[in-house]
């Protein structure tokens, strides 16, 4: 396994199933080398942007029952999803508005097509900036994290991704502590589902063969994630 990383360390929290939430996660870990972005790949994101607005001719984001999942999970953990929007959301509105993707880096830009592309939020760490155990739990009272390119984040209420010092991740907007650098060799990639696991290993499988076929990757393992 990549970096002695085992499934066993990232679980769910009870309180999504007692909330009467259906969470699972598709887990992608991976190695990556140097290659920059090739034509290829930018004629991918091209494409996949145009797909993606071809599905949106005439529809609301909010409206895909993907993102519906996801916005009555946050609702009934105790965020506004009109304020706080699920990270698939924001994106699949930016492209509907005729805007291009964000561009940051190979790996970040390929978590953002497939988010667009399965209509899930996917959350892309540094693996070596985590502390195993990881649990997926609901964020509590007065627990925050600088985001990316945001000052302190009020964390209370939504899903959080959390390891030994504490929360470092959700389907809104990510901390600066775990992001993707340039120099990042090891990564954890999460597809987050709010409608369980049915259809769940086939987007995983997409993915991990969209990423392997753009970065150059020497190992991947993937994973489900079920409560």
């Amino acid at each position: 396994m990549i970096s002695g990383f085992d499934p066993i360390h990232l679980h769910i929290g009870d309180e999504f199933h007692d909330r009467g939430l259906h969470v699972a996660l598709g887990v992608m870990v991976y190695s990556v080398g140097s290659a920059g972005q090739t034509d290829d790949l930018r004629n991918c994101i091209a494409e996949e942007i145009a797909a993606a607005q071809s599905i949106l001719s005439g529809v609301k984001p909010s409206s895909l029952p993907a993102v519906q999942a996801a916005r009555a999970a946050f609702k009934r953990l105790g965020k506004d999803p009109s304020r706080y929007r699920p990270s698939s959301e924001a994106l699949l509105r930016r492209i509907a508005s005729g805007k291009d993707l964000y561009r940051v880096n190979d790996v970040v830009d390929l978590s953002n097509v497939i988010s667009i592309h399965t209509q899930l939020p996917v959350c892309t760490y540094d693996l070596n900036a985590l502390q195993a155990p990881i649990v997926f739990r609901r964020a509590e009272a007065g627990e925050s994290y600088r985001g990316i390119g945001r000052d302190d984040l009020n964390l209370e209420g939504l899903p959080v991704f959390a390891d030994n010092k504490g929360p470092f991740g959700t389907p809104f907007s990510d901390s600066d502590r775990t992001k993707v650098r340039a120099e990042t060799t090891q990564v954890l990639s999460i597809l987050v589902s709010f409608e369980g696991a049915a259809d769940l290993d086939a987007e995983l499988q997409w993915s991990a063969s969209l990423l392997s076929k753009h970065l150059g990757l020497t190992e991947m393992d993937t994973f489900l994630i079920r409560p």
